[in-house]
């Protein structure tokens, strides 16, 4: 084959396009999740003085995936689309639609705990009920601390930091690599939703990070800015110390078959996620009223990049992204994380 022709295809599903595409950002994600994963293995065979399951470890491989795998595609394209001016990279951002939608983004960040962690334990239990073991997530830590400083340590490595790679890189990114049309809204939704909880590598948690990524997006549309998603997700994370006191959630490194669990878990869980269900829908009216007001105010850019689609995301880079994805989530759920 003409080296000229090879040149092109690496070009076109490797290198940097002169489009930025969806499909471009998950290869380059994926491949730095498979980096920060040998490197924990790394760790965990050479015996060092702390384990990945530790805090000290956890900060380590957390911060590691998240500048690796979430800001550093960002960066990088950031960075290369100097050179090509029509990638409007800086818009993956968004601007800023005032004050009240980032106050309600943030408020509605309480209301995700009440979501991700009665999932967990439903989840938890019907997995367990079906005659399985606990598998644990490639990444996590056993946080038993109770002092502040290890709390403050947990919060800053478990959401602080993860918060800005999640927001710059799935509703900022990944957003602005797929269309913008309502037509697209929901394909788009899922997406960037699913990709968001595939990334997590979190069996258990699968299901309530899907409905946490599903509501990123919706603050992401309503709020027209990535800032508004990482508030909520701050929210989040400081709330859910507050939650854990009144839902008890199930602690997979002491619940490991069914007969472990107490149906405390269950009981507690089903009024907190409709509390929580609740929460979130009585901010769905209000974010669609300050979307409204500003565009009908300021107007709206009705001009549609023809460039950026679905169709421009599915190349090789992809399907790279999806073979160390599913090869991760292999190991995974075989124990190959243990």
């Amino acid at each position: 084959m003409d080296k000229k022709v090879i040149s092109q295809i690496y070009k076109n599903n490797f290198g940097f396009p002169n489009q930025i595409n969806w499909g471009h950002a998950l290869f380059l994600s994926s491949v730095s999740t498979l980096t920060v994963y040998l490197i924990q293995q790394m760790f965990i065979t050479s015996g060092y003085l702390f384990t990945t399951t530790s805090l000290a470890g956890f900060f380590l491989t957390n911060s590691l995936l998240t500048v690796l795998a979430l800001l550093l595609p960002v960066a990088t394209l950031f960075i290369e689309t100097k050179t090509h001016p029509k990638n409007r990279i800086v818009d993956s951002i968004g601007d800023y639609t005032g004050l009240g939608p980032l106050l309600l983004a943030l408020i509605s960040g309480c209301a995700l705990p009440l979501i991700k962690i009665p999932l967990h334990n439903l989840c938890a239990w019907i997995w367990l009920r079906m005659g399985n073991t606990v598998i644990f997530p490639t990444f996590f830590c056993v946080n038993d601390g109770v002092s502040i400083l290890e709390k403050t340590l947990y919060y800053f490595t478990n959401t602080l930091i993860p918060a800005f790679g999640i927001s710059f890189f799935f509703t900022g990114l990944l957003w602005a690599c797929l269309p913008k049309d309502k037509k697209s809204k929901i394909l788009k939704y899922f997406i960037i939703a699913f990709s968001f909880a595939v990334f997590s590598l979190n069996p258990t948690d699968f299901l309530g990070l899907f409905i946490v990524g599903i509501w990123l997006c919706f603050l992401r549309e309503k709020a027209n800015n990535a800032w508004a998603p990482l508030l909520a997700l701050l929210c989040s994370g400081g709330m859910e110390f507050f939650v854990l006191r009144h839902v008890p959630s199930v602690d997979i490194t002491m619940v490991q078959v069914y007969s472990d669990m107490n149906s405390t878990y269950v009981y507690s869980s089903a009024p907190a996620l409709l509390a929580g269900v609740i929460l979130l829908l009585s901010f769905i009216k209000p974010l669609t009223d300050f979307n409204s007001a500003y565009y009908s105010e300021y107007g709206y850019d009705q001009q549609e990049d023809k460039s950026i689609s679905f169709k421009s995301g599915i190349n090789l880079g992809l399907i790279v992204a999806v073979i160390i994805f599913i090869v991760l989530w292999v190991l995974l759920l075989k124990g190959g994380n243990e």
